[in-house]
């Protein structure tokens, strides 16, 4: 299950195409969440919304996060959840869904 924090941020920073993945059994998380955005400050804005609602709503600090500097692709990395803030180009480039296609589609 994953914590109501990680829909409440998205929501928040208005993201698009939001999924949301039960990790294969073999992967380093649970769950993978994968959204985009359609410029670099909206990137920035989600990613921050999630960090904020995901501390304030469900006690969790991020493990690791990644990607504040070139805004095309943050990482957000809470260990059992890993979410992804794309542009929607490199969305399209990068083709997560694909690589995790034996995962399982979440709510």
């Amino acid at each position: 299950m994953i914590c109501g924090g990680f829909r409440q941020g998205i929501a928040k920073g208005r993201a698009a195409h939001v999924q949301t993945m039960a990790a294969p059994f073999e992967a380093v998380a649970d769950f993978f969440i994968i959204c985009e955005a359609s410029n670099q400050p909206q990137v920035r804005a989600i990613s921050e919304h999630i960090e904020q609602q995901v501390k304030d709503n469900c006690d969790e600090i991020v493990y690791h996060h990644e990607g504040y500097q070139s805004l095309h692709w943050v990482l957000i990395d809470y260990v059992n959840v890993v979410v992804h803030v794309m542009l929607s180009e490199t969305r399209k480039f990068y083709k997560l869904e694909e690589m995790w296609s034996d995962g399982e589609e979440s709510e």
